[in-house]
C-alpha cells in the first residue's frame, strides 16, 4: 500500500494531487474513454473532492479514498486486494470516522457523450428531482418527457457530470417490459443533451436498471460509496429547470 502511494505514476493520484485538478477529475475522464487503470492491490488516498461528498472509488483495478482523513488511518483500516475501497468493511469504518451514515456501494457507469445528436425523445425543462440524490450534487437541473419520465443531471465528485433517470408510475416501474424501453430512450436522450461525458451511480442490487443503462449505451467502469459530508443546499423546490429554451 505505501509503495502505491509513493510512486509516480502517469496521470495518478499523487501527480494529480499537486494540480488544480482534482486527482478523481482526471481517472474518471480516462475511465469514461475506456482507459481504466491497471490492476493494483494497493490504495490511493487524496483529499475531499470539492463539493458535497467524499468517495470511496474503485475503478478497473485502482482502489482510490478520496476524503478527508489520515492516510496512515486508511492504511490501517483497508483490506488487502483489488476493490478494496468498497469493502463493506472500510466503507462502515470511514462512514464512522466522518460521522455520516454507512452508504451502500454502488455499480459506476459511464457514457461518451456522442459527437453528433441523433433522434431521441422530446424534452421539456424542469421536472422533480429525487432529494437524496440531489443533495449529493451541485448545478442540478432537470428535463421532462411526455411520459412524465425525468432526467436530471449534476456535477458530482470530481467534477463529473452525473446521470439520475426517474420513471414516471409505479415504486418499481424499470421492471416492466414498455417502461425498460422509455428508460432506455430517456438515457440516450440525457447524453445528447448533457454538457459532457456522462456518469451514472445505481445500486448493486438493482440489475434491471444496470441492464437499461447498459442499453442507452452505457459501460460499466467501476464501484463506488459516497459519503455526505456537506451536504448540497437545496434552493426552494427540488423542481429544477435548466437556463435557457427547451432543448427539444
Amino acid at each position: 500500500m505505501t509503495d502505491m502511494l509513493t510512486r509516480p505514476q502517469p496521470e495518478s493520484v499523487e501527480q494529480a494531487a499537486v494540480t488544480a485538478e482534482h486527482p478523481l477529475a482526471g481517472l474518471l475522464r480516462a475511465a469514461a474513454r475506456r482507459g481504466l487503470p491497471p490492476v493494483d492491490p494497493t490504495i490511493a488516498v487524496c483529499p475531499a473532492p470539492p463539493g458535497p461528498c467524499a468517495a470511496a472509488v474503485a475503478l478497473g483495478g485502482l482502489s482510490v479514498v478520496a476524503a478527508d482523513v489520515p492516510r496512515e488511518w486508511v492504511c490501517e483500516h483497508t483490506p488487502t486486494g483489488p476493490g478494496a475501497a468498497v469493502a463493506p468493511h472500510l466503507v462502515e469504518a470511514l462512514a464512522i470516522r466522518l460521522g455520516v451514515p454507512t452508504p451502500p456501494v454502488h455499480v459506476l457507469l459511464a457514457a461518451r457523450k456522442p459527437p453528433q445528436a441523433g433522434p431521441r425523445a422530446a424534452l421539456w425543462p424542469g421536472g422533480r428531482v429525487r432529494p437524496e440524490w440531489a443533495a449529493c450534487r451541485t448545478d442540478v437541473v432537470a428535463y421532462t418527457d411526455a411520459d412524465g419520465g425525468v432526467i436530471a443531471i449534476g456535477r458530482g465528485p470530481g467534477g463529473r457530470w452525473d446521470l439520475s433517470v426517474e420513471l414516471d408510475g409505479a415504486d418499481r416501474p424499470w421492471l416492466r417490459a414498455s417502461t425498460v424501453v422509455q428508460g432506455r430512450e430517456l438515457l440516450e436522450a440525457a447524453r445528447t443533451v448533457a454538457p459532457g461525458d456522462l456518469f451514472a451511480s445505481v445500486p448493486a442490487y438493482d440489475a434491471t436498471s444496470v441492464r437499461t443503462y447498459l442499453c442507452g449505451g452505457f459501460r460499466v467502469i467501476g464501484a463506488e460509496a459516497l459519503f455526505l459530508t456537506r451536504p448540497a443546499p437545496l434552493h426552494g423546490s427540488p423542481d429544477t429547470s435548466p437556463p435557457g429554451p427547451s432543448p427539444r
